[in-house]
Protein backbone atom coordinates (compact mmCIF):
# COMPACT_ATOMS: atom_id res chain seq x y z
CA UNK A 1 0.00 0.00 0.00
CA UNK A 2 2.63 2.68 0.65
CA UNK A 3 4.61 1.65 -2.16
CA UNK A 4 1.50 2.53 -4.48
CA UNK A 5 1.14 6.17 -2.77
CA UNK A 6 4.70 6.61 -3.52
CA UNK A 7 3.97 6.02 -7.24
CA UNK A 8 1.57 7.87 -7.55
CA UNK A 9 3.60 11.32 -5.52
CA UNK A 10 6.51 9.81 -8.31
CA UNK A 11 3.75 9.58 -11.02
CA UNK A 12 2.46 13.16 -10.39
CA UNK A 13 5.97 15.11 -9.92
CA UNK A 14 6.81 13.41 -13.19
CA UNK A 15 3.58 14.52 -15.12
CA UNK A 16 4.50 17.78 -13.46
CA UNK A 17 7.62 18.11 -14.71
CA UNK A 18 6.87 17.24 -18.29
CA UNK A 19 4.06 19.79 -18.45
CA UNK A 20 6.67 22.19 -17.09
CA UNK A 21 9.14 21.61 -19.61
CA UNK A 22 6.43 21.47 -22.27
CA UNK A 23 4.46 24.98 -21.31
CA UNK A 24 7.11 27.02 -19.77
CA UNK A 25 10.89 25.79 -20.83
CA UNK A 26 9.98 25.03 -24.36
CA UNK A 27 7.15 27.79 -24.94
CA UNK A 28 8.09 29.12 -28.35
CA UNK A 29 6.39 31.60 -30.96
CA UNK A 30 4.13 28.83 -32.39
CA UNK A 31 2.31 28.10 -29.04
CA UNK A 32 2.21 31.97 -28.32
CA UNK A 33 0.32 32.18 -32.16
CA UNK A 34 -1.63 29.13 -30.80
CA UNK A 35 -2.79 30.83 -28.07
CA UNK A 36 -3.85 34.43 -30.23
CA UNK A 37 -5.83 31.88 -32.60
CA UNK A 38 -7.57 30.24 -29.74
CA UNK A 39 -8.66 34.09 -27.97
CA UNK A 40 -9.96 34.71 -31.52
CA UNK A 41 -12.11 32.25 -32.17
CA UNK A 42 -13.04 32.22 -28.79
CA UNK A 43 -14.01 35.65 -28.85
CA UNK A 44 -15.87 35.49 -32.33
CA UNK A 45 -18.10 32.36 -30.67
CA UNK A 46 -18.81 35.11 -27.44
CA UNK A 47 -19.38 37.81 -30.46
CA UNK A 48 -17.00 39.68 -29.40
CA UNK A 49 -15.67 41.13 -32.71
CA UNK A 50 -12.98 43.25 -31.20
CA UNK A 51 -10.19 41.08 -32.27
CA UNK A 52 -11.42 40.38 -35.55
CA UNK A 53 -12.09 44.31 -36.37
CA UNK A 54 -8.47 45.15 -35.61
CA UNK A 55 -7.26 42.79 -37.72
CA UNK A 56 -9.41 44.07 -41.08
CA UNK A 57 -9.13 47.83 -40.13
CA UNK A 58 -6.32 50.05 -40.24
CA UNK A 59 -4.18 49.33 -36.97
CA UNK A 60 -1.58 52.25 -37.93
CA UNK A 61 -4.23 54.63 -37.21
CA UNK A 62 -4.84 52.75 -33.54
CA UNK A 63 -0.93 53.07 -32.66
CA UNK A 64 -0.41 56.43 -34.01
CA UNK A 65 -3.46 57.80 -31.55
CA UNK A 66 -2.47 55.18 -28.76
CA UNK A 67 1.41 56.61 -29.12
CA UNK A 68 0.45 60.15 -29.15
CA UNK A 69 -1.45 59.99 -25.82
CA UNK A 70 0.98 57.90 -24.01
CA UNK A 71 3.70 60.81 -25.60
CA UNK A 72 1.66 63.36 -23.85
CA UNK A 73 0.85 61.52 -20.84
CA UNK A 74 4.98 61.06 -20.11
CA UNK A 75 5.20 65.09 -20.91
CA UNK A 76 2.46 66.06 -18.69
CA UNK A 77 4.29 64.06 -15.86
CA UNK A 78 7.46 65.38 -16.79
CA UNK A 79 6.28 68.31 -16.61
CA UNK A 80 4.39 68.35 -13.50
CA UNK A 81 6.84 66.61 -11.50
CA UNK A 82 9.05 69.14 -12.61
CA UNK A 83 7.58 71.99 -11.52
CA UNK A 84 6.53 70.28 -7.77
CA UNK A 85 10.52 69.37 -7.13
CA UNK A 86 10.90 73.15 -7.87
CA UNK A 87 8.53 73.77 -5.79
CA UNK A 88 9.86 71.36 -2.87
CA UNK A 89 13.35 72.25 -3.70
CA UNK A 90 13.04 76.04 -3.11
CA UNK A 91 10.78 74.91 0.12
CA UNK A 92 13.73 72.65 1.59
CA UNK A 93 15.82 75.60 0.64
CA UNK A 94 14.17 77.81 2.73
CA UNK A 95 14.36 75.30 5.45
CA UNK A 96 17.28 74.42 5.94
CA UNK A 97 18.42 78.43 5.67
CA UNK A 98 16.38 79.37 8.33
CA UNK A 99 17.62 76.55 10.94
CA UNK A 100 21.56 77.41 9.73
CA UNK A 101 20.78 81.19 10.76
CA UNK A 102 18.79 79.90 13.84
CA UNK A 103 22.10 77.72 14.66
CA UNK A 104 24.03 80.57 14.11
CA UNK A 105 22.17 83.07 16.44
CA UNK A 106 22.25 79.51 19.07
CA UNK A 107 26.65 80.07 19.14
CA UNK A 108 26.24 83.78 19.35
CA UNK A 109 24.53 82.75 22.73
CA UNK A 110 27.14 80.27 23.89
CA UNK A 111 25.18 77.09 22.49
CA UNK A 112 27.52 75.52 19.84
CA UNK A 113 26.05 72.63 17.91
CA UNK A 114 28.72 69.67 17.63
CA UNK A 115 29.10 68.24 14.37
CA UNK A 116 28.11 64.64 15.40
CA UNK A 117 24.70 65.95 16.94
CA UNK A 118 21.53 65.39 14.39
CA UNK A 119 18.98 68.33 14.89
CA UNK A 120 16.84 66.78 17.30
CA UNK A 121 19.82 65.46 19.40
CA UNK A 122 20.52 69.26 19.58
CA UNK A 123 17.35 70.53 20.06
CA UNK A 124 17.27 68.43 23.05
CA UNK A 125 20.33 70.07 24.47
CA UNK A 126 19.46 72.64 24.07
CA UNK A 127 15.77 72.70 25.85
CA UNK A 128 18.21 70.98 28.39
CA UNK A 129 20.98 73.59 28.46
CA UNK A 130 18.79 76.75 28.59
CA UNK A 131 16.23 77.88 31.54
CA UNK A 132 13.65 79.12 29.55
CA UNK A 133 13.78 76.10 26.87
CA UNK A 134 14.03 78.03 24.06
CA UNK A 135 10.65 77.37 22.66
CA UNK A 136 10.54 79.06 18.85
CA UNK A 137 13.74 76.92 18.12
CA UNK A 138 12.23 73.91 19.06
CA UNK A 139 9.76 74.91 16.77
CA UNK A 140 12.10 75.95 13.97
CA UNK A 141 13.70 72.19 14.54
CA UNK A 142 10.41 70.64 14.27
CA UNK A 143 9.42 72.38 11.12
CA UNK A 144 13.32 71.80 10.10
CA UNK A 145 12.79 68.31 9.91
CA UNK A 146 9.01 67.85 9.04
CA UNK A 147 9.82 69.55 5.71
CA UNK A 148 13.21 68.58 4.96
CA UNK A 149 12.52 64.76 5.84
CA UNK A 150 8.71 64.13 5.08
CA UNK A 151 8.71 66.26 2.11
CA UNK A 152 5.44 67.94 3.92
CA UNK A 153 3.47 70.74 1.44
CA UNK A 154 1.89 72.71 3.70
CA UNK A 155 2.10 76.67 3.01
CA UNK A 156 1.32 77.61 6.63
CA UNK A 157 4.62 75.79 7.77
CA UNK A 158 7.28 78.06 6.41
CA UNK A 159 5.18 81.48 7.67
CA UNK A 160 5.39 79.44 10.98
CA UNK A 161 9.07 79.03 10.72
CA UNK A 162 9.67 82.55 9.22
CA UNK A 163 7.43 83.78 12.77
CA UNK A 164 9.91 81.59 15.14
CA UNK A 165 13.30 82.36 13.92
CA UNK A 166 11.81 86.59 14.28
CA UNK A 167 10.91 85.63 17.95
CA UNK A 168 14.22 83.63 18.54
CA UNK A 169 16.15 86.81 17.40
CA UNK A 170 14.08 89.17 19.40
CA UNK A 171 14.43 87.24 22.50
CA UNK A 172 18.36 86.17 21.79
Amino acid sequence: YLYTGFNLITGTIEYLRYRWNRYVVEFNVNDQRSILKNIGNRSEKLNFNFISKLKTQNTRTYFTIISGILFLLIVYNLLKNRFAFTSNAKRNSIASETYIKSLKLMQKKGIKKMPDMTSNEFKEYVQSKSQNGYKEFTIITDIYNEIKFSGSNDKNLLKKLGDSYKNLRKKL
